[in-house]
């Protein structure tokens, strides 16, 4: 089955249409600042939780799963995501909370950074 999916940017909110399903997750719950990133960050973003969701819907040729079934596994799958802040299941690192928390302490401390190390982090789409 197509999932034809939608970024709503300014709201942050992803959304999967399979069939006459529509599953839809908020990409805030997962990083806070989303709607502050740039396009660029946000696309990033978006299509990892796209294929994340869409990888755990696939089943082998002889299984399928419905409409309905197909979006409330990724909900399950995005829910855990939130709840586990841990991208991979099994022996996960924690990279998501990681990620989040070192972004937090560098934005905390931007009046300790160095000009270069400042525009570094600004090229690479940091805003402070």
């Amino acid at each position: 089955m197509r999932k034809d999916w939608t970024l709503d940017r300014d709201g942050g909110v992803l959304s999967c249409v399979v069939s006459d399903r529509t599953m839809s997750v908020d990409l805030t719950e997962l990083f806070t600042d989303y709607v502050e990133y740039t396009a660029l960050q946000q696309d990033a973003i978006a299509y990892g939780v796209k294929q994340k969701l869409a990888d755990c819907t696939a089943r082998s040729k002889d299984m399928t799963l419905s409409a309905q079934e197909q979006c409330d596994t990724m909900a399950d799958r995005y829910r855990t995501l939130i709840d586990s802040q841990e991208w991979n299941e099994k022996g996960g690192g924690g990279g998501i909370a990681i990620a989040s928390a070192a972004l937090k302490k560098i934005k905390e401390h931007a009046d300790q950074l160095t000009p270069e190390l400042r525009a570094a982090l600004e090229a690479a789409g940091v805003k402070f």
